[in-house]
Order: C-alpha cells, then sequence, then structure tokens
C-alpha cells in the first residue's frame, strides 16, 4: 500500500511543479507588463493610489509584489474597514514591516498614524512609500520597539525574510544582531478618542499591549487586529493567564478560525480557543478586539 502511495506522489510531483513553475511565469509576465520589469521595487496599492516600496532581494519583499502589496487579503480588508467606518483619530501599526497595511488605507487630515517598525533596514522603503501616500503629512514612522518598558534590547534581523526578524536574548544562526531601543508607546504617542491598530511582532505582542495600555484605556472606542500565534508568545515568555485577563478586561473578541470565518468568543480562554483549534500547542490565528465599537461590518 505505502509502495502506491509513494508512486502516485512520484507521479504527480512533475505535474505540480508544472502549475507552480507556469503559475511564477505568468505572474512575471503581469510584472513585466505592468512595471517594465520582472523584479519591481515596488507596487502600488490599489485603495490609496499610493506605492508600496521593497526590497526586491527579500523573500517577503518580492511575495508583497507578486501579491499586489498583499499578505492577508482578509485582514487587509478588515483593517481598511475599521478605518472607514471608525474615522479614527489615533492608527497605529506596530510590526508594520514595509507597510502594507497602514498604506493601504486612506485617512483624515485630523488623524495622527504612526507605523512602528524595529528593522532598520526597512526604514528607507518605508519612508520612500511614505512620500507617495496623500496622508503623508499625518504619517509618522518610529524605527523602535514596542514594549513594556524602556531599555537596550538586541534585536536580529534576518535580511532573506524580514517578517521573521524578532527580539531575542540569544544569537541566532543567520541573523545580523543589533542593539535598538524598545520603549512603550503610551510615553511616546498621546491618546485618541478613536483608535485603530493592528499589532504582530513575533510573540512580543503581549509586552507591546501592556506599553499602550493608557492609549487603549483611555480611548472612546478603539479596534485592534492582533496575531496570536501561540508558540511564537510562549518562546517570547507571555503569561497566557496574564494575556487573556488584559484582552477580556478591555475588549469583545472575535478570532478567525480555520476556515477564515471571523467567529465572536464568548470570552478568550483556552476552552474556547481549544474549541475552535484543538491542541494549545498548535494555536496561530489572528484577533480582532473591539472596545465599545459597536456593530461593525469587517468582511
Amino acid at each position: 500500500m505505502l509502495s502506491h502511495v509513494r508512486g502516485a506522489l512520484y507521479n504527480i510531483k512533475p505535474v505540480l511543479n508544472f502549475y507552480r513553475y507556469s503559475r511564477e511565469f505568468l505572474l512575471k509576465c503581469k510584472l513585466i507588463v505592468k512595471y517594465g520589469t520582472a523584479s519591481p521595487n515596488f507596487v502600488y496599492l490599489k485603495n490609496s493610489k499610493s506605492k508600496l516600496f521593497v526590497n526586491n532581494l527579500d523573500l517577503r519583499g518580492q511575495g508583497l509584489v507578486m501579491n499586489g502589496g498583499v499578505t492577508n487579503q482578509r485582514l487587509i480588508d478588515c483593517f481598511n474597514s475599521a478605518v472607514r467606518q471608525l474615522n479614527p483619530d489615533l492608527v497605529i501599526d506596530v510590526g508594520m514591516n514595509y507597510g502594507e497595511f497602514v498604506f493601504s488605507s486612506t485617512y483624515s487630515d485630523q488623524c495622527r498614524v504612526y507605523g512602528v517598525e524595529g528593522n532598520p533596514e526597512l526604514i528607507r522603503f518605508i519612508e520612500k512609500s511614505k512620500e507617495t501616500h496623500p496622508n503623508k503629512l499625518n504619517i509618522q514612522i518610529l524605527n523602535i520597539l514596542a514594549g513594556n518598558e524602556s531599555k537596550e534590547v538586541s534585536f536580529y534581523i534576518n535580511s532573506e525574510w524580514s517578517g521573521t526578524s524578532c527580539i531575542s536574548d540569544t544569537n541566532i544562526k543567520g541573523r545580523e544582531k543589533h542593539q535598538l531601543k524598545m520603549v512603550r508607546l503610551q510615553d511616546e504617542i498621546k491618546p485618541g478618542q478613536n483608535f485603530v491598530f493592528k499589532m504582530d511582532i513575533e510573540g512580543f505582542e503581549y509586552f507591546a499591549l501592556k506599553g499602550m495600555e493608557e492609549l487603549i484605556n483611555a480611548s472612546d472606542k478603539c479596534l485592534g487586529i492582533l496575531e496570536f500565534n501561540r508558540p511564537a508568545l510562549k518562546s517570547a515568555g507571555a503569561d497566557f493567564d496574564e494575556l487573556f485577563q488584559f484582552l477580556n478586561k478591555y475588549f469583545d473578541i472575535a478570532a478567525f478560525t480555520p476556515g477564515r470565518e471571523l467567529k465572536k468568543l464568548s470570552k478568550l480562554d483556552d476552552e474556547n480557543l481549544n474549541q475552535i483549534f484543538g491542541l494549545e500547542g498548535k494555536q496561530m490565528t489572528d484577533l480582532v478586539l473591539f472596545k465599545n465599537c459597536g456593530p461593525l461590518k469587517l468582511l
């Protein structure tokens, strides 16, 4: 039986390879037609009509170009819907990478927009993108790390795939070590009444949330999009009981299911997460956090 399975897999592998290479070839052709090169260093963002510049030697940058500046369409749509419906006066993108979230929307003239990114290698691309955005005067880029205290920390950059650059206490093979400033965002940014944020920082989300608790507490309405990666959170030293208590204190919470539907939770705890995702060690999703937002149609 096993030999038959192996034979079938062996026979289908050339077909899968043909499909993959054909798809890549067609995408390259589309890029040449649109940008004049198969390896452009920017992509047009359809909602904001601005350009998103990337390092085309970075695999994540290449992926953004190949996919029209989008890594997760549902989350981008969720973010843009929140901005349109809440009309925020404060937006913060924590762990912005190249900025595909914050640059995908347009904002009111009264809105203060902050992009927070620790990787110094990405800042020149981010600033270049900012100059093409219609709200460039509202946007401020902070090359810092968000946490729950102010100190110098080690940050390890993966130049081949920028999205996995992270904070670590030990040296990681193949990554370049930098000493960077960590701050509490509430010490750097004044509160707003209507507050929208997105946060994706490789497992250190709880500490960054604690460092902007005053911003959340001071807001009348707040909507957040938060990556929940249990293995990464555990590796970063997050206390799950404290994280759940913090989020349940301030927010109503919904989670994207494995089928990518947005499901509202009665509360965030292991029981509810296990019902949706099964084993705790494999729980990786995105949470949408609502404070006094009322019924919003996000998707």
